[in-house]
């Protein structure tokens, strides 16, 4: 049987733009996302 790798997410939410970054268990970085709030876009 083969194992699915497990990963964890951590988000920061708050401010002008939402983040998430995704890392496996041993804290190797995937994935990094960045998405401005649409609130925010065009203000300044």
């Amino acid at each position: 049987m083969t194992q699915t790798p497990s990963y964890i997410s951590g988000w920061d939410i708050g401010g002008a733009h939402i983040k998430v970054a995704r890392c496996d268990q041993n804290g190797n970085l995937h994935d990094v996302i960045q998405v401005a709030c649409p609130l925010w876009q065009g203000i300044l």
